[in-house]
């Protein structure tokens, strides 16, 4: 259920570092909030993620104390609602390329007067409506209600400190695998071209005052957002089973080889 502690701490200049549970598991989203993390990312647009499960995922995080962002399948408030009345946290938004779109998403997100979400109180955000009213509600679902542009294309670049200005949002995302294919560089955001856009919306977001958040896969590249002032990273639980696994692996073999 809405709980406005990741916002106060994203506010407050935190480092937060979020898990994608790749799998639609409500255990492994418990797990993750055991081990520490400060979310979990759960991604509604490349997966076959269906509404009755986001449900379970989140009452597994509520379980744990765990927020939930979810990428939604696209910039739409029709498909953003179903998340937001389930208690996501906030949203992460696809393709956000203007200021007009940011603007947008922040309006399909937020109850008048800020936006034109439409009044539902008795959801499971607001406990269904047990707890306070519903002029209450909406003024904490405003307050309490994460917004985050992802900038995953080359003209979203260009403007990502005009996205990031708009009233509303929290935070902008620069997602790397997307604008490598947005740039003719497709499974290699590593190529020069690319990294030298990532650091051009680093600094000119920074430049206007904007948080930015960005992948973390590995100690290395998270460092390198750091470094570049992101604020916000997630990891991959595949990638981070896929390092651990064969670290393990490497490290037992070796020695049963030796002995």
């Amino acid at each position: 259920m809405l709980d406005g502690t990741l916002k106060r701490r994203l506010l407050a200049g935190e480092l937060l570092l979020g898990a994608w549970p790749t799998q639609p598991s409500p255990n492994l989203i418990e797990v993750c909030g055991l081990l520490g993390f400060d979310f979990a990312f759960v991604d509604a647009e490349h997966s076959m993620l269906n509404l009755e499960t986001f449900g379970d995922l989140m009452r597994g995080a509520d379980a744990v104390g765990l927020a939930v962002l979810v990428r939604v399948p696209r910039n739409d408030p029709v498909a953003m609602l179903p998340y937001l009345e389930a208690g996501a946290a906030g949203v992460v938004v696809p393709h956000v390329c203007s200021a007009g779109e940011a603007k947008a998403a922040v309006d399909a997100v937020k109850y008048y007067p800020m936006g034109s979400r439409g009044a539902g109180s008795s959801t499971r955000a607001n406990a269904y409506g047990f707890r306070q009213s519903a002029a209450e509600y909406f003024q904490r679902a405003n307050e309490q209600t994460i917004v985050i542009p992802m900038v995953e294309d080359a003209e979203g670049v260009s403007n990502i400190a005009s996205i990031g200005k708009v009233p509303g949002v929290d935070l902008v995302f620069i997602g790397p695998g997307d604008l490598a294919l947005s740039l003719g560089h497709g499974g290699k955001s590593g190529d020069p071209e690319v990294r030298a856009a990532i650091d051009r919306a680093f600094l000119d977001a920074r430049a206007a005052g904007v948080r930015v958040g960005t992948v973390g896969y590995g100690i290395e590249m998270a460092r390198q957002g750091v470094d570049l002032g992101a604020q916000l990273l997630i990891q991959s639980t595949d990638l981070l089973l896929a390092a651990s696994a064969k670290d393990y692996l490497n490290s037992v073999r070796s020695v049963g080889t030796k002995s």
